[in-house]
């Protein structure tokens, strides 16, 4: 599993966030999304993704993405805890 880190210009609230992640949340591949406007991030968990249609997916709602990088996927804490994996 991978993460997939997107800079994102335009949010400003918790509804833009919610916006974001409904729409990326549509897009094949993706297992989990998550906004975060302070960081001015959108981080998508996913096996392999089309980041273009995550990228146009942003853009349609008048959000600015900016870029992405990808990195492993860290585990949940409920994975550490118990030492499972996912």
């Amino acid at each position: 599993m991978k993460e997939y880190v997107f800079d994102v210009e335009g949010m400003a609230c918790a509804m833009c966030e919610a916006h974001i992640n409904d729409a990326v949340r549509r897009v094949a591949g993706v297992k989990s999304v998550r906004s975060d406007r302070r960081a001015r991030q959108t981080v998508v968990t996913a096996e392999t993704l089309d980041t273009q249609a995550v990228m146009e997916a942003i853009a349609g709602l008048g959000y600015s993405p900016l870029g992405v990088r990808e990195q492993e996927a860290k585990p949940s804490f409920w994975a550490r805890l118990t030492g499972r994996k996912g």
